[in-house]
């Protein structure tokens, strides 16, 4: 039996009931022998009945310890070694679920709301902005974190679970990490506790670091933006479609132009859209596009109304939802064919002779004024060499021309000869422009013969004055291109008491061996052209006694028009300089007169009335001297500008100075207003009003020129440059663009070669999208019209921006770029924008000329209060006689090497206005062989 129950104590797991009782007998059966024992050994004489109860007690209690042991001490030293075991998985598990959570960008919680003390148990990444030296926090250690548009909104959440119960709560906020940035976290809590009552007393969750997810759905919603604002605000109709041809999508501006709503066009398909007669032309499309991905062209549509237009397709295949479809870009061109037909009519109807020339001449294309003034049949000269019509005398000059445009140089004016078919010979004034890359040239000629001719009567007219004044008797001496003299008056020597047969022959020098440098500069200004005189100055003559003289030293000109020397008149005045004064004024009138050929001048006196009248002003007016004489100055003037022009004279009336100064108004300013003919005819000019100043009083002189032709000419530039923003620009984007999305693989793979050829386009197409944008900047900034909103900028953010937009481009150049920023966070007062173009024209520059292998230097400094900008390159440097030309429109060094590096010639000139817009200068220092640097300083900005 005892067998039996020890093996069903041992058997058993745990203490036993029974075990217990058996631990409790044996220990009563042992004391009581044991104690039996003792007393018998005390007091033998004890009865022997005693002794028996004790050893039968201690031999039942012996009996019974092994029962004990199997089933206390067994169980229990099983227990305890499987405790053991369990712990050691428990550790192993904790260390395996502490090292994937502490790896990954989450961590695990628990909140203990009674202490409202919270404890990590795994993971604390520092990107949530918590030290791992302490692990334990409480509810406003995170609150404090949290940024505070999420803060109330997470703690509304949390205490609504706390109060309401649920499944737990799951919030997005962010949070400010170590470095005081904000990330976005995605916290979740549930209770994990709770009491008899149901109330949470412990919550454990999770937190997750979601900020790439949330920037890239940032990305997301703004790029959907992007491209929604793009198409629906575009200034060309977009049409998307299917191979099918089912309306997809179309925007505002397509729906403007064809007058059908959105929910019109879903129930239609493109043939819908066009006549029968565009249809085939519909179809070739189609074609094109499905087997090349993209198609140019240009095709009717048909509006609601019935009406047709004409339109400039641009079309490619694009990926929409995953799936193919045909995006079509369209452009209303139907005004722009009927200006064109008009400027046709215009460009056959100039009296002017209008032509379109090749690089070397060649005409392609003339106006039918080359018939009317040069005789020839339009089929004799259309794509003949323009030299081979010029007269051999001027074909040097007018190859000179020609190489200008083709360099570039716009605005080219020039005169030369042609030959006409009955051989006489016509002057010509040529204005020329060229478009360098598709080498053509647009120039308008003039017939000048009549003015030539008339300039050449002036000539001999002069010639013969000359003559005259050789043998008058005042102080006259003629002297040649190197001041000897070739001829003087019996007057001259007897002022200057020479003796005649000596001073013939004679250099300037000699003849007034005491005489200081003036008279020979100013002998050799009037060999340059310029005319040098004074009604009275006291002179030292030869023999030391001081006279005064008037004199008059000007050019004398050879048949050919050339410079052949000067004449200088003087005549001795010292008996009477008072009454010179009078004939002085009436000298300042007479040339005020005089000195304008072309133009009309007009002499006012000083209350605004007309006191003498040209005779360019009677052609240009239509009024005779007499009838203007002594009528206001107002008469001449579209009414319009009155209460501008006036003023000048109301002020003009009074002695005192001061307010004289205040009253000028235009006064000393070239004006464009317009002019009032005598039949009432309005016509703009340029209007420059000037004053002499008299003994007593003041006279005013107007110079008056007729600016209608300029302004014909003008406004042929500003067509043009409005034709190469809209019709050439944007065609060309739209190509780039394309080309851009068949090299990114939009419509799958192509061949190698197909591939170098596209690369090939897609960059000429971005170099020439360049050129377009560097003429229509250099245009804008020549008009006035480029806008600068003036902020605080960094220029070191500028300059690291520019740095890392050129490294692509230096690095297919093998040219490495560092920057030198002695004294960061250097801010300027400007527009970020165009100081960033100025960056990049300075560095794609240096970048270019830099050797292989070298690199480019960009240094930011402060002098003064100015911050300098510096950029080095290690290239062959700047030729001495290209210097002064560097910072011109189109301006490129004259070598194959420079010709080699590509480039329009306007970034140079393009950055200096812009850095003298920013009230700052640019410069260069060259050596050559050792490089170039480029220095910008730009004011820095102040608070005040």
């Amino acid at each position: 039996m005892v067998g039996r129950t020890a093996g069903k104590l041992a058997s058993s797991r745990g203490p036993h009931p029974l075990g217990l009782l058996l631990f409790a007998v044996a220990a009563i059966m042992l004391t009581s022998g044991a104690a039996i024992i003792v007393l018998h050994l005390i007091h033998p004489g004890l009865e022997l009945e005693f002794s028996e109860i004790a050893v039968t007690s201690l031999l039942a209690g012996v009996m019974i310890i092994p029962l004990l042991y199997l089933r206390l001490y067994l169980p229990l030293y099983r227990v305890s070694q499987e405790g053991k075991e369990a712990k050691e998985a428990l550790r192993l598990s904790d260390e395996r679920l502490s090292t994937i959570v502490e790896g990954s960008d989450q961590a695990l919680w628990e909140w203990e709301i009674k202490t409202d003390s919270i404890h990590f148990l795994y993971g604390l990444p520092r990107s949530f902005g918590f030290s791992r030296d302490v692990k334990r926090f409480n509810s406003n250690d995170i609150l404090a974190r949290i940024h505070p548009e999420d803060r109330q909104r997470s703690i509304d959440s949390i205490e609504s679970y706390l109060a309401q119960g649920g499944q737990g709560w799951e919030l997005e906020m962010r949070l400010r990490a170590l470095n005081g940035n904000w990330i976005w976290i995605l916290s979740r809590g549930r209770a994990s506790r709770r009491d008899e009552n149901g109330k949470v007393l412990r919550v454990t969750g999770t937190i997750f670091d979601i900020s790439s997810r949330v920037r890239l759905e940032e990305r997301i919603r703004d790029s959907e933006k992007k491209f929604s604002a793009l198409f629906h605000n575009s200034n060309d109709g977009i049409l998307i479609i299917d191979r099918d041809w089912n309306i997809y999508e179309a925007n505002s501006k397509f729906l403007e132009f064809t007058g059908y709503t959105r929910t019109e066009l879903e129930n239609m398909q493109v043939p819908d859209l066009h006549p029968a007669h565009s249809m085939g032309e519909a179809i070739r499309a189609l074609e094109i596009i499905l087997q090349r991905g993209w198609v140019n062209f240009e095709i009717y549509y048909l509006t609601k109304t019935g009406d047709l237009f004409l339109a400039d397709v641009s079309a490619s295949m694009v990926d929409v939802g995953g799936k193919q479809r045909i995006q079509s870009v369209i452009r209303d061109i139907t005004e722009r064919r009927r200006i064109e037909r008009e400027l046709d009519s215009l460009f056959k109807m100039s009296s002017d002779l209008l032509c379109i020339f090749g690089a070397k001449g060649e005409l392609q294309r003339i106006n039918n004024a080359w018939s009317s003034v040069l005789g020839f049949d339009l089929v004799d000269i259309i794509g003949r060499d323009m030299l081979s019509l010029v007269h051999p005398d001027d074909v040097e000059t007018t190859m000179a021309f020609l190489s200008q445009l083709n360099h570039g140089q716009d605005g080219v004016s020039f005169e030369n000869r042609f030959i006409c078919k009955n051989g006489t010979v016509k002057w010509i004034s040529w204005v020329a422009t060229s478009m360098v890359q598709e080498q053509v040239s647009y120039g308008i000629g003039r017939d000048i013969t009549d003015r030539k001719q008339f300039e050449q009567t002036i000539i001999e007219s002069e010639q013969i004055l000359r003559q005259f004044v050789e043998h008058t008797p005042a102080a006259v001496a003629m002297f040649d291109d190197k001041l000897n003299v070739l001829q003087i008056s019996r007057r001259w020597v007897r002022d200057y008491a020479l003796p005649r047969e000596k001073v013939a022959g004679m250099g300037f020098s000699q003849v007034f061996p005491g005489t200081d440098g003036r008279w020979l500069r100013i002998h050799e200004r009037c060999l340059k052209g310029k005319v040098e005189r004074a009604d009275e100055e006291a002179t030292v003559m030869p023999d030391g006694t001081t006279e005064y003289l008037r004199w008059e030293v000007r050019p004398w000109r050879r048949v050919d028009g050339s410079i052949g020397g000067t004449i200088m008149i003087s005549e001795v005045v010292t008996p009477s300089v008072h009454a010179r004064q009078a004939i002085r004024e009436n000298e300042a009138r007479m040339r005020g007169i005089l000195e304008a050929s072309v133009d009309a001048m007009v002499t006012v006196g000083a209350t605004g009335l007309i006191e003498s009248f040209n005779p360019a002003a009677v052609l240009m007016f239509g009024y005779t001297e007499s009838e203007v004489l002594g009528r206001p100055v107002s008469l001449l003037i579209s009414p319009q500008y009155h209460d501008m022009f006036e003023p000048v004279f109301d002020f003009s009336v009074q002695e005192d100075d001061k307010n004289f100064e205040n009253g000028l108004g235009i006064l000393g300013e070239t004006v464009d207003m317009d002019a009032r003919r005598s039949d009432g005819y309005e016509f703009p000019a340029d209007i420059s009003i000037s004053r002499v100043k008299l003994e007593k009083g003041y006279i005013f002189s107007l110079n008056i020129r007729d600016t209608t032709e300029r302004r014909k000419v003008e406004r042929m530039k500003n067509e043009f440059i409005s034709t190469v923003n809209h019709e050439l620009r944007t065609p060309l984007t739209s190509i780039h663009a394309s080309l851009g999305l068949v090299m990114g693989g939009a419509v799958g793979e192509i061949s190698e070669q197909a591939h170098s050829l596209i690369s090939m386009a897609f960059r000429n197409s971005k170099q020439l999208n360049n050129l377009i944008n560097d003429i229509l900047d250099i245009e804008k900034i020549e008009a006035g019209a480029l806008e600068y909103h003036l902020l605080p900028v960094d220029l070191g953010a500028v300059v690291a921006e520019s740095v890392e937009s050129s490294q692509s481009f230096a690095k297919v150049r093998n040219v490495s770029i560092r920057i030198v920023e002695n004294e960061p966070g250097i801010v300027v007062q400007g527009e970020r924008g165009r100081l960033g173009q100025v960056v990049m024209n300075l560095l794609s520059n240096a970048i270019k000329f830099t050797r292989d292998g070298t690199e480019v230097v960009v240094g930011i400094s402060v002098e003064n209060t100015m911050a300098k900008l510096c950029v080095k390159d290690h290239g062959p440097g700047i030729p001495k006689d290209f210097e002064d030309r560097i910072f011109q429109k189109f301006a490129q060094a004259d070598s194959s090497d420079s010709r080699r590096k590509g480039g329009t010639g306007l970034g140079l000139s393009i950055a200096k206005a812009i850095v003298e817009k920013h009230g700052g200068k640019i410069g260069f220092e060259s050596t050559a062989g050792n490089g170039t640097t480029f220095c910008v300083n730009i004011p820095i900005f102040r608070e005040n």
